[in-house]
């Protein structure tokens, strides 16, 4: 006689963990998943389960899940994560969004920050700048140092929008300096 085993898939979330994580330090992060571990495993010991993953809800495990069931709050988590500037969770979520028909949720400082770093022809480059410079948000200053760059080899390249980023960036470190929260 055939032996009956089920098996049982958990997900579990923490509510607002990319934008809690965006507030925090790494150290503040790492006791919250901690925390999350501390209460969450040992009741999971008891029923004889264990902790097989430890997974992102962009992991490949999450965006079929993601794609069948993109609600509201999938939508607005994607939105957030999209914001994360240099992540491979953020281009995820921006693939995600486009492909769920989503774009328009695309957090706009990303989009600035990567039209500034793959446009080809300066006014594309200045479109890029003058949106960040809108913007206002200290998280493009990477972006626009780097457009800017060092050296004379640089200076000629970058020459047709240089000014216009050192603009944007000196705007965007004074605001920076004067914000008092």
């Amino acid at each position: 006689m055939a032996r009956t085993e089920n098996l049982t898939v958990m997900f579990t979330d923490i509510v607002d963990f990319t934008e809690r994580t965006m507030r925090q330090s790494r150290a503040e992060s790492e006791a919250m998943l901690a925390h999350h571990d501390r209460m969450l495993l040992p009741l999971i010991a008891r029923f004889g389960g264990r902790r097989v993953a430890c997974l992102s809800w962009a992991s490949e495990l999450a965006v079929p899940l993601i794609r069948r069931y993109p609600g509201p709050e999938v939508i607005a988590a994607l939105s957030a994560r999209s914001g994360e500037l240099g992540t491979r969770g953020a281009e995820r979520a921006v693939a995600l969004l486009e492909e769920l028909g989503y774009a328009d949720r695309i957090d706009p400082l990303y989009l600035a920050t990567s039209d500034l770093g793959t446009s080809t022809t300066c006014e594309g480059k200045r479109d890029a700048i003058r949106r960040l410079r809108a913007l206002g948000d200290p998280r493009g200053l990477p972006a626009l140092r780097a457009s800017v760059g060092s050296g004379v080899r640089d200076w000629f390249r970058n020459r047709c929008f240089r000014s216009e980023a050192l603009a944007a960036i000196e705007e965007i470190e004074q605001a920076q300096a004067s914000d008092p929260g």
